[in-house]
């Protein structure tokens, strides 16, 4: 694997008090601080930073498994097999399949019951990332932010 032969990093993140938040490896420092400012909710915690560079990718990731193991950094969930597998939906969650699966029968639910739906991402915490929610929710939330609606009505088949 060409990453095998690159010069690694292994970082560590802690917060104010010295607690560690996280531990990765990347062959692009400042590209991957990036992506965890941008996706990592925990990103405002992190106070300082700690970089050890490794000659090839091996032996950086055996540190990094090790010191995930070892040192049980707060954020870490790759490199813990005996981490939790996803959290458990929740009564008005579903997973994309799902939605996909079920998709008439769930918008008839919203529609009839006027109770959104939440479509939770792939990933371990399962973040929220689409809402099913009534037509008229839709039209008033577009109203009281001034904003034109982007759908348009039809007629309901009941």
């Amino acid at each position: 694997m060409w990453l095998d032969d690159k010069r690694t990093a292994l970082y560590r993140f802690f917060d104010e008090g010295g607690a560690l938040l996280y531990v990765g490896i990347t062959h692009d420092v400042e590209q991957r601080f990036i992506e965890h400012e941008r996706d990592k909710p925990w990103w405002p915690q992190v106070a300082a930073k700690t970089v050890e560079w490794f000659d090839t990718r091996p032996p950086a990731l055996a540190a990094e498994l090790e010191a995930i193991h070892s040192e049980s950094p707060i954020h870490n969930v790759n490199g813990k097999p005996w981490a939790e597998t996803r959290r458990p939906l929740e009564g008005d969650e579903l997973s994309v399949a799902q939605l996909r699966a079920e998709l008439s029968e769930r918008w008839q639910h919203v529609h009839h019951t006027g109770r959104p739906v939440f479509v939770v991402d792939r990933k371990r915490a399962r973040r929220r990332v689409v809402a099913l929610v009534p037509f008229d929710f839709y039209v008033r939330a577009c109203e009281a932010l001034g904003e034109d609606r982007v759908l348009v009505e039809t007629e309901d088949d009941d």
